[in-house]
């Protein structure tokens, strides 16, 4: 993955800090396997949400970030982590203190775009 142009789309902060509650929703229940590898091929291929809600069906905690109608939500916020991604990949442990986990680095990759404002404020 490389770095690429900043998205022309982005998602509302809300959908960024729901992402991150997602995640430590499933962090209570262990990593799910999930590895690096699986979050930037993930990305990539743009089937990360497919693999989370495969990974983590068995906790029962997969909240409104995954109803299909907040698809053009997760695709925001999809093309906003593949961005961060783009720029992050290899320089986990120096910038963000990740050495392994999946879901550590999809904790870190939406905490960047939040600190690096790569969201639009909500509408309400």
């Amino acid at each position: 993955m490389t770095a690429t142009n900043a998205p022309t789309t982005v998602p509302t902060l809300h959908w960024l800090t729901l992402l991150g509650y997602q995640i430590n929703g499933w962090l209570r229940h262990g990593d799910h396997g999930l590895s690096f590898a699986d979050v930037y091929d993930g990305l990539e291929a743009g089937t990360l949400w497919a693999t989370l809600e495969t990974r983590t069906s068995d906790v029962g905690f997969n909240g409104l970030f995954f109803l299909s109608e907040m698809q053009h939500e997760r695709d925001a916020v999809l093309g906003v982590l593949r961005y961060v991604a783009g720029y992050l990949r290899g320089s986990e442990r120096s910038r963000m203190g990740i050495t392994s986990g999946g879901l550590a680095l999809l904790m870190g990759l939406t905490l960047e775009a939040i600190q690096q404002q790569h969201w639009k404020p909500s509408d309400y």
